[in-house]
């Protein structure tokens, strides 16, 4: 039960601001947002528990149940919305969730210099095994990759608290 809630904890933090941007450039507020979401985890976990979904996909998964039941909500306010518009809408949106990295977050990541920049982008970016990252950069193996990638990170971090940086303050 512990292992449920950190799971939903994880996608909480990592899918709520992506979801109260969506619900606030969309003429929402945070109550808004909140409500929209807490409803849209509702229902991706009662879909999980009666077998109907497999999470294979899950932040799509939220963020599709978000986006209708944010559109169910405001379509119930407008009343008649032109279709055309919804599609466009709908059209510009996933481009947004589908952005690389916001431009905050490369900021702090260029600070912690070009090769772990590159480190960090050949990992989480493009997906490349530690095994191809060792070859690709020069290391001894997987071990000396896996320890630079750590200490790459930790130099994010460490800027990250020096400047008090919140979780928030990348979501505007």
């Amino acid at each position: 039960m512990e292992e449920l809630n950190l799971k939903y904890l994880k996608l909480y933090e990592s899918l709520f601001p992506v979801a109260a941007t969506y619900v606030k450039r969309r003429g929402g507020n945070l109550d808004n947002a909140k409500d929209i979401f807490q409803d849209a985890l509702t229902i991706y976990h009662e879909q999980i528990i009666s077998g109907r979904v497999e999470p294979d996909n899950e932040r799509g998964y939220i963020m599709g149940i978000t986006k209708h039941l944010w559109f169910k909500q405001h379509a119930h306010d407008k009343r008649w919305e032109d279709f055309d518009d919804y599609e466009a809408e709908m059209h510009s949106t996933v481009e947004e969730y589908l952005q690389p990295v916001p431009n905050k977050i490369l900021s702090y990541l260029e600070k912690t210099g070009k090769k772990c920049l590159q480190l960090l982008q050949a990992f989480y970016y493009r997906g490349d095994s530690l095994s191809s990252i060792a070859r690709e950069f020069g290391f001894s193996g997987t071990r000396s990759a896996t320890v630079q990638k750590y200490k790459c990170l930790e130099k994010v971090r460490t800027k990250l608290k020096k400047e008090e940086v919140q979780y928030a303050d990348f979501f505007e």
